[in-house]
C-alpha cells in the first residue's frame, strides 16, 4: 500500500483546505454588504442587514402629475426627499424606517401639494423565515413584512391615520441574474384631505411588485470585490379597494459596491385608472445607500 486510510484522508483534507479557505473568504467578502445585495430600487426585498449593521438610504424623487378626469383637477411637479434606514436586530430580523419630505413646485388652486411638508412615517419589521444558499453568491430568501404608517404628515401630506400593513418578499440571486417579488396589504383607517398617492384615501391598498436585475459588469467576480453594475426592470402595481388601479414600469441602473450603492431610474404608467386624485405622467428617482 502507498499509504494508510488516515493518511489518505489527511492528504485529501490538506488539498481541500486552500479551496475551502478561498471559498470562505470570497463568501465573506460578498456577504459583507448583504443588506444591499441586488436590492431593487422600488420593490421590497428579503435581504437584511447583519446584526448591529446599519444601512442608510436617501432618495430624491420628482413626480410629474396631470389632472385626472374627476375633480380636483390638479397638475404639476412634486418633489420628494425620502430618508430610509434599516438596522439588523438578529440574524433573521431587521427593523426599517422611512420618512418622506415633500415640496410642491407650483402655485394656485390647481397646484400639486403645499410648498413643503412631511409625509407619514413608515416603520417595519422584516423577518426572514427561509434561506437557501446555492453558492458563494447564489441564494434564495423569503421574508415576512409587518409594519405601520404613522400620521406624521404636515401641510396636508399623508393619510392622517394609523395604517397597519403585512406582506412578504422573495429575493433570488442566480449568477448574473436577480429576481424579486413582493406583496403588501395596507389596512387604511383614514383619508388625506387632498389625496395624491395610492393609499391616501380610506380604501385598503394592495401592492404587488416584481423585479429583475442583470449584472452587466463584472461578468465574474475576481479576488477583489469591485463595484457591480446592474440593469434593473420592475413592475410596480397598486390596487385600491375603491377600484383605483395603476401599474408602473420602472427601469433603472444600480451600481453596488461593498459599502455603498447608487441608483437611478424612472417610473412610467403602463395602466392607470384613478379617480379623486391626479394621474402620474412620470416619476424620476436617484438614490444613495450607505452601509455602516
Amino acid at each position: 500500500m502507498t499509504g494508510s486510510v488516515p493518511e489518505i484522508e489527511r492528504d485529501a483534507a490538506i488539498d481541500r483546505a486552500p479551496t475551502a479557505l478561498v471559498a470562505a473568504l470570497f463568501a465573506a467578502l460578498l456577504g459583507a454588504p448583504a443588506a444591499m445585495a441586488q436590492e431593487a430600487i422600488e420593490s421590497p426585498s428579503a435581504t437584511l442587514p447583519s446584526p448591529g449593521a446599519l444601512v442608510t438610504r436617501f432618495q430624491f424623487r420628482a413626480y410629474d402629475f396631470k389632472a385626472g378626469d374627476t375633480a380636483p383637477a390638479r397638475s404639476g411637479w412634486l418633489l420628494e426627499e425620502r430618508f430610509m434606514a434599516a438596522f439588523g436586530i438578529a440574524p433573521e430580523l431587521a427593523a426599517e424606517a422611512r420618512l418622506p419630505l415633500y415640496e410642491g413646485t407650483g402655485g394656485g388652486d390647481n397646484a400639486i401639494g403645499e410648498p413643503i411638508g412631511l409625509g407619514d412615517l413608515d416603520l417595519m419589521l422584516k423577518w426572514r423565515i427561509w434561506r437557501e444558499d446555492l453558492g458563494p453568491v447564489d441564494t434564495m430568501r423569503l421574508a415576512l413584512l409587518a409594519g405601520v404608517q404613522l400620521p406624521t404628515g404636515t401641510a396636508g401630506y399623508g393619510s392622517s391615520s394609523t395604517d397597519p400593513y403585512a406582506g412578504a418578499a422573495f429575493t433570488g440571486i442566480f449568477d448574473r441574474h436577480g429576481l424579486g417579488a413582493a406583496v403588501r396589504y395596507t389596512f387604511t383607517t383614514g383619508s388625506a384631505f387632498d389625496p395624491i398617492f395610492a393609499g391616501d384615501t380610506t380604501a385598503d391598498l394592495l401592492q404587488i411588485d416584481a423585479s429583475y436585475l442583470y449584472r452587466v459588469h463584472p461578468a465574474e467576480y475576481g479576488e477583489t470585490r469591485e463595484a457591480a453594475w446592474y440593469g434593473v426592470l420592475e413592475l410596480n402595481t397598486a390596487y385600491e379597494t375603491d377600484g383605483n388601479w395603476e401599474m408602473l414600469l420602472s427601469p433603472g441602473l444600480l451600481i453596488e459596491a461593498p459599502r455603498w450603492a447608487f441608483e437611478i431610474g424612472v417610473q412610467v404608467p403602463v395602466y392607470q385608472r384613478v379617480s379623486n386624485r391626479p394621474e402620474l405622467r412620470v416619476a424620476i428617482v436617484a438614490g444613495l445607500r450607505l452601509l455602516f
